[in-house]
């Protein structure tokens, strides 16, 4: 046989399985697609028979969070505290940084915690709307976020902004800033945010949405509280620190139900009421 037929049969049997690969793999991916949705109409099903409705739409079945763990930056503190009050001081307590300068005194905890008073004409508003001057202080120390209110009380306004990390909502991390006479003069105490930079976590997985609705299921039955409508589901993060490295990220879903608001751990499905 001339060697041109020969290297036309091969090269059609190499089409051939090509051909069966590819139709392999669709086949599985087919399965595999409708598996996933057969798993998520059941979770919606189970709810309903359970006494609550959900939109199966609005439900983020994509949305995946890694867990996360980070270090203590104290280098990244020096440099938020320069940017928040130019030439300073720092002194050590506790494992608590304090800095001082000419425009006021911030602090910053392991914890995550940090505080700051300003001096009165170190901050004006010149003009500046208060959630936006917010958002732009806090842009000085890498903190990245989202107003999710303003207080008005006797002559100050309190504004609080979430922290977000790549777009999502750290839940456990809230700046409260505080203005008087259109300057901002404090940065409260108890005011959190991300210590370090966030990397993913080794050896922990995320739980998918159809566990996450039932985990939800359970916790509330748990709790003794009785809802008939799942609202949102939305992804966030809540933070987690103890005494030693590394701090801890835990993917977290805020849940907005018809009779209140939960957190539950993305990666143990605890559920807990949101305070």
């Amino acid at each position: 046989m001339e060697w041109s037929k020969i290297k036309n049969i091969i090269l059609l049997m190499l089409v051939t399985v090509n051909i069966f690969l590819l139709v392999l793999m669709v086949s599985r991916q087919v399965r595999s697609d409708r598996y996933t949705e057969d798993a998520r109409q059941s979770a919606i099903e189970v709810l309903k028979q359970n006494g609550i409705s959900a939109d199966k739409d609005q439900i983020p079945w994509e949305k995946s969070l890694p867990p996360l763990t980070m270090s203590r930056d104290t280098e990244q503190e020096k440099s938020a505290a320069a940017a928040l009050l130019g030439e300073c001081t720092q002194s050590w307590q506790g494992g608590v940084y304090r800095y001082s300068g000419e425009k006021g005194t911030v602090q910053f905890s392991r914890s995550g915690e940090f505080s700051g008073t300003f001096s009165a004409d170190a901050y004006p508003l010149n003009g500046t709307p208060m959630e936006d001057y917010a958002l732009r202080c806090l842009s000085l120390i890498g903190f990245q976020g989202e107003v999710i209110g303003m207080v008005c009380q006797d002559d100050s306004v309190s504004v609080s902004v979430r922290q977000l990390y790549e777009g999502v909502p750290v839940f456990s991390c809230v700046a409260t800033l505080v203005y008087e006479n259109d300057c901002l003069i404090s940065i409260s105490d108890g005011s959190r945010r991300l210590t370090g930079t966030p990397k993913t976590a080794v050896g922990t997985q995320s739980l998918s949405m159809v566990t996450v609705l039932l985990r939800f299921l359970e916790g509330t039955n748990e709790l003794g509280d009785v809802c008939t409508s799942l609202e949102s589901i939305t992804a966030g993060y809540t933070f987690t620190s103890g005494l030693a490295d590394p701090i801890t990220l835990t993917p977290t879903w805020h849940v907005s139900t018809d009779i209140g608001e939960y957190y539950l751990d993305g990666v143990t499905g605890k559920l807990e009421r949101a305070k």
